[in-house]
């Protein structure tokens, strides 16, 4: 008996775009989703997605590696099943995300060594994407002068309180990945098409620290962010907080 894949009306609305191919079963695209390479061992590469786990069958082959985090767009059509009763994500296409730790200081000397290192580049806008996958958070990136370069990136946690919320801060900051002569070229990270790069970090120490026990099992944390925006007259780094702030996440 065909299982049935269960989809809420607020997974509709993030989907961005649904069609119907007949009068029941809908097609659902998805432009901007990210994702985990789950399992490649089989003929059918399964991904993990905020939505859940998705059949690949065009990833067979390609450079990539379980563990990769990537950048996706594709469609899911609701007729299709491939290999353990999971839907098939066709016309797969993607990108590779840098993937990094959270950094998390000791003390505050530690900390500041972590703003005076190369990570200096400014970013005119950094946003949050309300989306995790094994406790990644994922954040895309416009750079003022970002045309044909590519960048890494740190998410470094100030170990003490800055502001009146009684809240962590975690700052974002960038540097242009410049590559060694024997370098393959692998890229660090890559730009969408609209010119945004997106790279993730890895929250579980965060929350190990800093977050608090939901009923429901869950991680639940509240934290200021802020991003690198360039430097002022004097020198001094200048940095730009999210207007969201402090944000709430429950990660599961």
């Amino acid at each position: 008996m065909r299982k049935l894949f269960v989809i809420p009306f607020l997974f509709l609305i993030s989907a961005g775009f649904v069609s119907c191919l007949d009068d029941s079963e809908p097609v659902f695209k998805f432009w901007n989703e990210p994702a985990i390479v789950d399992n490649l061992d089989e003929e059918n590469p399964i991904i993990k997605t905020p939505r859940g786990k998705f059949t690949v069958p065009e990833l067979e082959g390609k450079d990539v590696k379980e563990g990769d985090l990537l950048w996706t767009r594709f469609q899911v059509d609701m007729n299709k099943q491939g290999d353990k009763d999971l839907l098939v994500a066709e016309f797969f296409s993607y990108t590779k995300i840098n993937g990094k730790e959270t950094n998390l200081p000791q003390n505050t000397e530690t900390f500041q060594t972590f703003l005076e290192n190369d990570y200096s580049e400014p970013i005119r806008l950094a946003e949050l994407y309300n989306y995790y996958i094994d406790h990644y958070l994922f954040f895309g990136f416009y750079h003022t002068n970002g045309a044909g370069k590519e960048f890494v990136y740190e998410l470094v946690c100030n170990p003490e309180i800055e502001s009146d919320n009684g809240n962590p801060t975690l700052y974002i900051r960038s540097k242009e990945f410049v590559y060694e002569e024997d370098d393959l070229r692998m890229a660090a990270s890559q730009q969408n098409q609209d010119g945004k790069v997106v790279a993730a970090f890895q929250m579980t120490k965060f929350l190990e620290k800093y977050g608090k026990e939901l009923n429901s099992g869950g991680k639940f944390v509240k934290f200021n962010l802020k991003y690198k925006t360039g430097v002022d007259k004097d020198g001094k780094d200048v940095y730009r907080e999210f207007a969201s702030n402090p944000i709430s996440w429950s990660a599961k």
